[in-house]
């Protein structure tokens, strides 16, 4: 429910904030991150801090999530890499090859 609601509301910088609030909160067992990882809440939260680059406190949130979430469960770590490199975007290789 978390999730969805921030899913459905990506523009909503204060939407994004209490949803990683509420999953740093809820997660606390490595089951609970795995739950978190398989209801695709990293991709939700490296989004809303792309999103929401200008907004301090999104930022703050989403990477007090993310340290919650390897605390918990190390393994998640594979994850949000995996996540975060799939999300970048691709305008630095287009730079690269401008000065070619």
């Amino acid at each position: 429910q978390v999730i969805n609601g921030a899913l459905r509301q990506p523009e909503n910088s204060k939407t994004q904030d209490r949803a990683c609030e509420m999953l740093r909160k809820l997660a606390r067992t490595p089951q609970d991150v795995k739950k978190i990882i398989e209801l695709s809440g990293i991709p939700m939260i490296v989004r809303a801090m792309r999103d929401h680059r200008e907004k301090s406190i999104v930022q703050a949130e989403s990477c007090a999530v993310l340290a919650e979430l390897v605390w918990v469960e190390p393994t998640a770590m594979e994850t949000i890499v995996a996540v975060s490199v799939s999300q970048q975007p691709n305008d630095d290789d287009d730079d690269d090859d401008s000065s070619s």
